[in-house]
């Protein structure tokens, strides 16, 4: 049975290549997320970023993406914005602009843009897309002497910092040499799917590092690449937390997972998830979890 239908009608509302699914109020119900507009749960617009100059782009990302600001942040790129619009951070639950980076309009296609923690001297997330690395909360270019490509954040080995997998490739960003280093080949050893992303990824394993799933020539046989790296950190499985098991399950161009409490260098203890195996418990899971 349907709950209810949305209409754009002859709203002016920007949309792009991905709809997230995300709790942008904290109120324990997921609200649907475009890259220019939030509907709340019952099919009413929650906000529109039209009066920010937004417009559609193919990239934007919504997470916990500063530990020290309430609620989740959101980060995204444009294409062709009329108004000199490149890229923009914003509060999530409610559209305010934090910060844009803008050029004299009409902007071009910025293409590609991505968040993850890459620098533990600058407290959150940093972004990035084709004009610099940004950290987030602060909106302070550092310095570097070659960017990650910015395509999907990829935690693939034991430290709190965020790796990525660009064209077949698990690289990670050095912040004190400011280049970009290969930790891993996947492409070798098998096929992945267009833009050179897996054909799938995530937590499958359930350490909270991700793995990367191939197939091999034939396409008779699956690959899947884990790390063999220890890590110090235990944090509950990636897949358990709402807005990353959301994240898997939509689709469009592959982006990035992320989490709604802060993944990264500094982090505090992430609060037990309220999604239970079938016949436990809760007290029985947070004895799991936290014992």
């Amino acid at each position: 049975m349907r709950d209810w239908k949305w209409l754009r009608g002859t709203q002016n509302l920007a949309d792009g290549h991905q709809i997230r699914l995300a709790d942008v109020d904290g109120d324990g119900k997921d609200e649907i997320v475009h890259i220019g507009f939030v509907l709340n749960g019952d099919g009413t617009l929650r906000y529109s970023l039209t009066g920010s100059h937004i417009v559609h782009g193919d990239r934007f990302y919504v997470g916990k993406l500063d530990p020290g600001r309430p609620g989740l942040q959101g980060y995204g790129i444009q294409q062709n914005n009329p108004y000199g619009v490149l890229e923009y951070y914003y509060d999530a639950a409610d559209g305010s602009m934090i910060w844009q980076h803008t050029t004299a309009p009409p902007a071009g296609d910025v293409g590609r843009g991505n968040v993850g923690d890459l620098d533990p001297r600058y407290p959150g997330y940093e972004v990035w897309s084709f004009s610099g690395i940004y950290n987030g909360p602060t909106n302070t270019l550092i310095p570097s002497q070659k960017d990650p490509w910015p395509v999907i954040n990829f935690w693939g080995d034991g430290d709190l910092l965020s790796e990525s997998y660009n064209d077949g490739k698990i690289e990670e960003w050095n912040y004190q040499t400011g280049t970009v280093e290969r930790l891993e080949t996947p492409r070798n050893y098998g096929v992945g799917s267009w833009r050179g992303v897996p054909k799938f990824y995530g937590d499958l394993i359930g350490d909270w590092r991700e793995e990367a799933i191939l197939a091999n020539e034939e396409y008779n046989k699956l690959i899947i690449f884990t790390t063999n790296m220890p890590t110090e950190h235990r944090i509950y499985t990636l897949a358990q937390n709402p807005l990353y098991r959301n994240s898997m399950t939509v689709k469009g161009y592959l982006q990035s997972h992320l989490t709604d409490y802060y993944l990264g260098d500094g982090m505090s203890a992430p609060p037990v998830p309220h999604i239970y195996y079938t016949g436990m418990s809760a007290n029985k899971l947070d004895s799991i979890y936290n014992g």
